[in-house]
């Protein structure tokens, strides 16, 4: 009997651990869970975020901006802005260097390109990546819908509560 339990065990950690490392090619991401500080592996954004990853009551885990001085990560859900004070995820790599933001346009995403962007996690039954855009005087992290989606490219939020999307912005993904 404890052989079984043993190969339960076993299952279940690899299953666990699966689900917290992504490999892309040559780019090693992990999700690491936030606790008020960046941590030194954090994926850099080049513009004084953090890529962060969020959980959205029924509809699944998503990509956003964390802002390391207010300490609150956001993202769009339902067109709304919408804000997290825990339970964040921050994107890490032990070599960010193989990673890229590469400006794309929604025509670009098919399957084969989408193969080496980053995984941000996903909704409504489809995998979202992870985009940014420079809207409304500011960098903002979202998703980005792949081209089969009811949703195209990027999401973010508006400052009029209102969701913006975009064919135009930058894609994470490796070298």
């Amino acid at each position: 009997m404890s052989r079984l339990l043993t190969n339960y065990l076993v299952i279940f950690v690899v299953v666990c651990v699966q689900g917290i490392f992504v490999s892309c090619g040559n780019a090693d991401v992990y999700w690491r869970d936030y606790k008020g500080t960046i941590p030194n592996d954090a994926v850099p954004t080049d513009n004084g975020t953090c890529i962060a990853q969020v959980i959205l009551a029924n509809c699944g885990n998503v990509p956003g901006t964390l802002y390391q001085h207010k300490k609150v990560a956001v993202t769009e859900s339902s067109g709304k802005r919408v804000e997290f004070l825990s339970n964040i995820k921050v994107l890490c790599s032990p070599n960010p260097s193989a990673l890229k933001w590469q400006f794309v346009n929604t025509n670009q995403l098919d399957a084969k390109f989408l193969e080496k962007c980053i995984v941000g996690g996903f909704e409504i039954g489809y995998t979202v990546y992870i985009g940014k855009v420079f809207h409304q005087g500011q960098w903002k992290i979202g998703k980005v819908f792949p081209p089969h989606a009811e949703y195209t490219g990027l999401r973010v939020w508006g400052d009029d509560d209102e969701n913006y999307s975009t064919d135009d912005f930058q894609i994470l993904m490796e070298k």
